[in-house]
């Protein structure tokens, strides 16, 4: 959708609309607005998305790090990944992270 647009503004301008915007019609500037206010829409979706995903994966691997850290105390009654409490649960976290990664 957003090459769709940015070929119709370049048309837009090619035609005179950078400097003379009264050769353009109307109605064809208004629904490129249109287009392109709700395109802006989605992209504002999946940038909330996608801030919401860091998030998540910034507290895993707080998690994780903390985990694998001698120095301190264990957490498994916040965490259900703790390697020392419940190590089971951790190593399928841990493959399940892997398998993820191996896929990007």
């Amino acid at each position: 959708m957003s090459d769709e647009l940015s070929k119709r503004i370049t048309q837009y301008l090619e035609v005179g609309g950078l400097f003379n915007p009264e050769m353009m019609e109307h109605d064809k500037v208004r629904d490129l607005l249109i287009d392109c206010r709700d395109q802006f829409g989605e992209n504002e979706k999946t940038i909330r998305g996608l801030r919401a995903q860091i998030g998540m994966l910034e507290r895993e691997l707080v998690v994780f790090q903390a985990a694998r850290r001698t120095d301190v105390p264990c957490q498994c009654e916040i965490y259900e990944y703790c390697e020392k409490c419940n190590p089971e649960q951790y190593q399928k976290e841990v493959a399940r992270h892997e398998t993820e990664n191996a896929k990007r």
